[in-house]
């Protein structure tokens, strides 16, 4: 009688193991699909809003607006390339049992870049939109950090990575903050778009440098370096 309760839990364990590998194989593949096929639609708008507009060939007339569509299209671009870099970057380096939460987060991350997007030619309106984008990020990055905490094969990468993750969440929650006062001196005084146009694409070079330092970080931890 033993024996068979004994086989039965060992059994039970196995089945069970075996699912959470599965969950977590399966995590790392959809998200990462998923991911690609956001980005590959955000981008898509992006390139035919470029070209429909003719945003590089508006910097020959050299006038603000024409510079302020062009940096707004650029950052846009960077925050696609920073979106997906982060995202590999932490599928890679953590693993969890996805809940509804995650694709919930993930599908607001792409309708905010679509936002970003659709309202290029509208600086205030651009704004608001970068500012929901840095609110979601927000969220995904907690999502993340509470999720991979509860698996004990995340501990290294989380003690490694803790204090940047966490410095990542307040510099998104500042952003956001930021960014919707931005919106509203970009509403309210005709000189604010570039200036501001300017400031943010300043703070997408910090970001991109973070994200090539962590990367970098974690490429010498596993090489032992």
């Amino acid at each position: 009688m033993i024996d068979t309760d004994t086989q039965h839990a060992s059994k039970e364990e196995i089945s069970k193991r075996s699912f959470q590998h599965r969950m977590k194989e399966l995590h790392t593949h959809s998200y990462l699909t998923l991911l690609s096929i956001g980005q590959a639609v955000a981008f898509h708008l992006l390139v035919e809003h470029v070209y429909e507009a003719n945003v590089l060939y508006g910097l020959s007339h050299n006038n603000v607006t024409s510079w302020v569509n062009f940096l707004l299209a650029l950052e846009t671009f960077a925050i696609l390339i920073l979106v997906w870099n982060d995202y590999y970057m932490l599928v890679s380096c953590f693993s969890w049992v996805p809940s509804i939460i995650d694709p919930a987060l993930m599908f607001c991350v792409f309708a905010s870049e679509v936002c970003l997007v659709k309202t290029l030619d509208h600086p205030e309106q651009w704004f608001q939109s970068v500012t929901a984008f840095f609110v979601v990020g927000v969220l995904a990055f907690t999502n993340t950090m509470k999720q991979s905490g509860k698996r004990p094969e995340n501990d290294v990468m989380l003690a490694l990575n803790r204090k940047r993750m966490h410095a990542s969440v307040w510099t998104l929650t500042g952003m956001a903050v930021i960014s919707a006062g931005v919106s509203f001196f970009v509403a309210n005084i005709n000189w604010a778009p570039l200036p501001c146009a300017l400031f943010v694409l300043f703070v997408m070079a910090g970001f991109t440098w973070i994200s090539i330092v962590n990367w970098s970080n974690v490429i010498a931890f596993v090489d032992g370096r």
